[in-house]
């Protein structure tokens, strides 16, 4: 059997799939929170994110579904926090900044600002329902 054509129909599609434009209205007003279901991040550059208030999101843990990500069509990041003890009175969420480059098909975001989100992150796949980013610099 000659598998040659088989890797060569492979190779097409799965370029393919990795050259597909990135549709950013996807990423704007969402509240995305971390999809770790274990509640340990045990990689600080790869991320993987679900929306908040969905059945996926209800079942992680409190300190990743209560806490999140909103990306402001103006370049305004809304950083949530989950309030662990209920203790003081912190604000629902911080104010951070961001600012995204395209080049290609490929989109970098680059936060500033934030408690824990600086630095610089490819956007490896964004659907109505998912958030996949690469941390490839930390400010």
């Amino acid at each position: 059997m000659n598998f040659i054509p088989l890797l060569i129909l492979f190779a097409l599609t799965s370029s393919s799939s990795l050259n597909e434009e990135i549709n950013l209205d996807n990423l704007f007003e969402t509240r995305w929170v971390l999809n770790k279901a274990g509640g340990y991040i045990s990689n600080l550059e790869e991320f993987d994110f679900v929306i908040y208030n969905t059945p996926q999101a209800k079942d992680l843990p409190y300190q990743f579904q209560f806490a999140g990500l909103i990306f402001k069509k103006d370049g305004t990041l809304l950083e949530y926090v989950w309030n662990k003890c209920g203790t003081g009175n912190p604000p629902d969420f911080y104010e951070a900044e961001y600012q995204i480059e395209k080049i290609e098909n490929e989109v970098t975001i680059q936060i500033s600002n934030s408690r824990q989100w600086d630095g610089d992150y490819v956007i490896q796949g964004l659907t109505k329902s998912n958030l996949k980013m690469i941390r490839i610099n930390l400010n």
